[in-house]
């Protein structure tokens, strides 16, 4: 559900006109938007808890520069 909605939110941040704009503060926030709830999927794929923020740094210090801590392609498809 996450990756799905994170993918849904990087279309728009990639075609700001989808949205009825292009307005630069659109796109940035569906641009945050989609690496936020990217960051989340894996945090829930692993199951590990997810904080209540929408602070990308606190978030990427969650998630392990670890190989294994991918998701696995048949998950990435479902996006």
């Amino acid at each position: 559900m996450w990756l799905r909605r994170a993918a849904s939110d990087l279309f728009y941040a990639e075609n700001p006109m989808a949205h009825g704009g292009g307005e630069h503060d659109h796109t940035c926030w569906h641009a945050q938007q989609a690496a936020e709830k990217t960051m989340k999927s894996l945090l829930i794929y692993h199951v590990q808890p997810v904080p209540k923020t929408h602070d990308l740094g606190a978030l990427r210090g969650r998630v392990p520069e670890d190989e294994e801590w991918g998701l696995p392609c048949d998950a990435v498809d479902m996006a």
